[in-house]
């Protein structure tokens, strides 16, 4: 067991500004891989030098809080400086680095570490069971960080590799957490077939051509990103299980993503249309008075009882849907021949709507001063 320290030849670049420099100020214990071992904290950024085979740990604190190490070699030290120095919701946040002076030479000590927030990794299992509100989150959250990587500081970005395992969820919100895939800026080019998008999909194959200017393929980046979020994320996840008066928007915006015919900034522009529409419940499309006819049971509650299993639940155990409303729990209730009624709790989605548990059951309910029953009348 070794113990991990600081080398002189290695320039320590903590995040944020009220870090004091390069000093030591407490000692810490970590649990890597099911070893504990012992590591000076420097202004919150390490650097390990006794990895020879693995990429990423995790830094779990005794306090609980963990965050995740990265080691790179694939990209230079000024993408790196410029990398990292991208501030965006959508991407991993960095807490710390530390990049040798040296350049990299296969030695495991002159990789760059880095220290980002820990999320949870994304697969196939994990996205098939979501409600369609989180795949709209996903969606959305995606679109958002292709404008921003059409837009950055540093110039376009591209992302050449789009597979799940590049992204997290944190709390929810989908990240960027592998940045050694990206690339920054416009790719060269000495005619306009050297820029072009290329699709061999036996459902769909085309090819698109980017214009060669001064040199370069402009928007050539945006063009891919835009292709390989639809073909990898939007295309099987967003439209299915849609509101049916958002479906028009949202199949304009998958043709979008699909054919490359918008930009980012037209992406963006409709899926924050789709998201607004269904955070204040316009996609309900109500043009009378709002009427409910359940019996409401104010402070009642039946917790851990008369629960079933419905499909995109919240829930592993029971049957939780967010809804916009009472009424539309109403409905959703109404349609349900195993429903008896429901318990509407102050618990919110990352859509402000109210998170639902319905009942197959409405006997023997409890006091609860955070929730309200409803039953369904006979």
């Amino acid at each position: 067991m070794k113990m991990l320290f600081l080398k002189e030849n290695c320039l320590c670049r903590p995040l944020g500004p009220s870090s004091p420099g390069c000093r030591l100020t407490r000692r810490a214990q970590c649990y890597i891989f099911g070893l504990f071992i012992n590591l000076f904290l420097f202004c919150n950024v390490f650097l390990l030098q006794s990895w020879p085979r693995w990429k990423d740990a995790t830094l779990e604190y005794p306090n609980g809080q963990s965050h995740l190490v990265s080691r790179s070699s694939e990209m230079t030290q000024d993408d790196e400086y410029r990398i990292l120095e991208l501030e965006n919701e959508n991407l991993v946040k960095v807490l710390g680095y530390c990049v040798p002076q040296e350049q990299y030479n296969g030695d495991d000590v002159t990789l760059v570490s880095l220290i980002t927030e820990l999320g949870e990794t994304i697969d196939l299992i994990r996205l098939l069971p979501m409600s369609w509100e989180d795949r709209l989150r996903i969606s959305y959250d995606l679109t958002k960080l292709i404008h921003f990587m059409s837009h950055s500081p540093h110039g376009s970005i591209v992302m050449n590799d789009f597979r799940h395992q590049q992204f997290v969820l944190v709390k929810g919100q989908l990240k960027l957490s592998d940045i050694d895939d990206i690339g920054i800026g416009e790719p060269q080019c000495n005619s306009l077939n050297d820029c072009a998008v290329h699709s061999t999909s036996v459902s769909l194959q085309f090819t698109a051509k980017i214009p060669c200017q001064n040199g370069r393929c402009v928007g050539l980046n945006e063009k891919k990103n835009i292709f390989n979020a639809g073909r990898h994320f939007i295309m099987f996840r967003l439209p299915h299980g849609a509101p049916d008066l958002l479906r028009p928007i949202l199949t304009d915006v998958v043709i979008g993503f699909t054919n490359l015919t918008m930009n980012a900034d037209t992406l963006l522009a409709n899926m924050e249309k789709a998201v607004n529409l269904y955070k204040s419940g316009a996609y309900l499309n109500r043009t009378s008075p709002v009427n409910t006819t359940y019996k409401e049971m104010k402070q009642y509650d039946l917790p851990g009882i008369h629960d079933y299993r419905c499909w995109a639940s919240l829930s592993g155990t029971g049957c939780a849907l967010s809804v916009f409303d009472r009424k539309e729990a109403e409905d959703m209730c109404d349609t349900d021949p195993e429903c008896h009624g429901f318990v509407m709790t102050e618990e919110t989605t990352w859509t402000g709507r109210k998170i639902v548990h319905f009942k197959n059951n409405v006997s023997i309910p409890v006091r609860n001063p955070v929730t309200n029953l409803y039953v369904r009348p006979p």
